[in-house]
């Protein structure tokens, strides 16, 4: 099943309304728990939302979620066991860590896609078959 829509929630370590930070283009929103900003969406965990919509199997899984890495991994990470390759960008070397010691932790191999030093890191993570 090809899976494709943009729903309006947001990633989160846990199920609650999470607010949303303006950044300096359209395309860099970040996540706040802080709820009294202009906007707020509902944060749900990435386990939940596999639930929600019945996904067993993710083949791909591109991640980029402009600094909320942290969030993603810190809670429950079980929804690993579903996802068999992953791009992610990170945005700090705690989130390079945290999102490090996770995918290992599921049998994924690694490897950084864009090189030099840059601040965002890009990586390519699966899992050999």
């Amino acid at each position: 099943m090809l899976f494709r829509s943009v729903l309006p929630l947001a990633i989160s370590d846990r199920n609650q309304l999470v607010g949303v930070e303006k950044g300096l283009y359209d395309y860099n929103n970040k996540i706040t728990m802080d709820k009294e900003t202009e906007q707020a969406v509902e944060g749900i965990t990435f386990e939940t939302l596999l639930e929600k919509y019945d996904l067993k199997q993710i083949d791909l899984l591109k991640i980029d979620i402009e600094g909320a890495e942290r969030y993603l991994f810190s809670g429950n990470s079980l929804w690993l066991k579903r996802v068999s390759k992953l791009i992610i960008e990170t945005h700090s070397p705690a989130d390079t860590e945290i999102f490090y010691e996770r995918v290992t932790k599921y049998g994924f191999k690694i490897e950084r896609i864009n090189k030099g030093n840059t601040p965002d890191r890009l990586f390519l993570a699966w899992k050999d078959s």
